[in-house]
């Protein structure tokens, strides 16, 4: 294809959406909503898993030692635990420290606990964290079987409500905007199909002289490809205000439960390119294939 006749199809395509304004700002504005959804969508998500991950780093699993161990013994024991892929930090706790945190617990009770200080019953332990908390079980079984390990105390219930809400929180995020793909891509596909409707006489025309079905997609191709990228930047500036917008309002009141979500919050500026080319390359893809799709079709009637 020639230089001039591939500028006259780009032409054509832009041409096309003034032609059609009404029903292309109509698309334009539907297709906006819907990454609008999207876009919350993704945003709920990534922030939710933030703060999951948070309360999933919290999450502290503490194995207990056998009685008169030696320092070497010990030692033998954080390595053999440091080698366990899952796990991310090793804290000993002696029981001099063990006593003394109990006591700080106590508060002003710790007094009844000044006759263990002789014959302190607190075994020396380890305080570890874990990376996936999926595989806690596996994790524990491996603590487990480290000779010298008395016993292995962990949040198994919160463990596995923390695992829970992940995995919902992913799968309605894939979901929804599986859903929210697919309703976009339709009325996308419905403004090219309309188009295509409109130019039915010029398009029998074009095929009667010998226009090749490229030659003629190629104009409703781009306008789809700008339906999306139009829809796209201007869902992106919405949702970067309102982004900044909520920040802002959580950043005030910043009490109560929204403490710890707005500590987890992630900044826009983290995000915001990933979320333009995800939300330009995601409208410009529905617009585009909607018009190949919708084009093909309908060239064989």
């Amino acid at each position: 294809m020639r230089a001039g006749s591939f500028r006259y199809l780009v032409r054509e395509g832009m041409r096309s959406l003034w032609v059609n304004r009404l029903m292309s700002l109509a698309s334009i504005g539907v297709l906006v909503s819907c990454l609008l959804l999207i876009g919350t969508s993704v945003l709920f998500s990534i922030n939710i898993n933030s703060m999951v991950g948070y309360i999933e780093n919290q999450n502290e699993v503490v194995v207990f030692l056998d009685d008169d161990m030696t320092d070497e013994k010990i030692k033998e024991i954080e390595e053999k635990i440091d080698l366990i892929e899952n796990i991310t930090d090793i804290t000993f706790i002696s029981k001099e420290e063990g006593l003394a945190e109990q006591m700080e617990i106590f508060g002003e009770d710790k007094e009844y606990f000044q006759g263990l200080i002789e014959d302190n019953p607190i075994p020396d332990s380890f305080n570890i964290r874990m990376k996936n908390l999926d595989i806690l079980d596996d994790t524990l079984a491996k603590l487990e079987e480290i000779d010298g390990v008395y016993q292995v105390n962990a949040p198994t219930e919160v463990a596995g409500i923390v695992v829970n809400l992940k995995n919902i929180v992913s799968i309605a995020g894939i979901v929804v905007v599986g859903i929210l793909i697919t309703v976009s891509f339709l009325i996308i596909a419905n403004t090219i199909k309309i188009t295509v409707f409109n130019r039915r006489k010029e398009i029998g025309i074009m095929k009667y002289v010998g226009a090749t079905d490229g030659f003629i997609r190629l104009p409703f191709f781009i306008e789809g490809l700008m339906l999306g990228l139009i829809s796209g930047l201007f869902a992106y500036g919405l949702l970067a205000v309102g982004y900044y917008y909520l920040y802002t309002q959580i950043a005030l009141v910043y009490t109560g439960w929204l403490e710890l979500f707005f500590a987890n919050m992630i900044p826009f500026a983290d995000i915001s390119l990933m979320l333009l080319l995800g939300m330009c390359g995601c409208s410009v893809l529905i617009g585009s294939v909607g018009s190949i799709v919708f084009v093909r079709k309908y060239l064989k009637v």
